[in-house]
């Protein structure tokens, strides 16, 4: 699974909207969607405050593991 579905996936089983997590990662919403929809690759930053919002590895972000929790 890519990880522009990952984050979409995350962000709907948490039930949050777009612009919640566009402004916690500090882009715009229009952005964000961009993000999900894979009009454009994502910056290493922003995977890591989307890992950081919802508690998960950037592995399992980047598909390398189906493991979402992180390692401590």
């Amino acid at each position: 699974m890519t990880y522009h579905k990952r984050i979409k996936n995350l962000r709907i089983d948490n039930e949050i909207n777009q612009q919640t997590i566009a402004d916690y990662i500090g882009i715009d919403r229009v952005t964000y969607n961009r993000l999900e929809n894979e009009h454009f690759s994502i910056k290493f930053d922003y995977i890591i405050k989307i890992a950081q919002f919802y508690n998960v590895s950037t592995d399992y972000l980047a598909g390398l593991t189906d493991n979402p929790t992180p390692k401590k």
